[in-house]
């Protein structure tokens, strides 16, 4: 008697510990992308995709606190483009953004 009841209740138990496992996964998932560091090249492409700008155009912006001249800023996103090298003005941009958004 016990044994049929049990026997009912299997797929129960399996659907519930499926459940679990994809609540915990899910959570774990959650905890990782809210700890994890955002790099400055992802940090560049998150500011110019919600300024509605491009990565280029955020150079520029960039280069103006600097006077940084308009070839020297194409060459500098050459260099980005293939190795991923931000130049030190780009990189002081995100620092003094970050800052403003509580990104530090």
């Amino acid at each position: 008697m016990i044994q049929d009841m049990l026997e009912g209740l299997e797929p129960f138990a399996f659907l519930i510990g499926v459940f679990l496992c994809l609540v915990s996964i899910w959570r774990l998932e959650r905890q990782y992308t809210r700890n994890r560091y955002v790099s400055d090249e992802e940090y560049l492409a998150g500011m110019a995709k919600k300024r509605g700008r491009s990565e280029y155009d955020l150079f520029h912006i960039s280069a103006k606190e600097w006077h940084i001249q308009v070839g020297r800023i194409d060459e500098d996103f050459k260099k980005y483009l293939v190795n991923g090298d931000l130049p030190y003005y780009v990189k002081d941009y995100i620092r003094k953004n970050r800052e403003k958004a509580g990104l530090k």
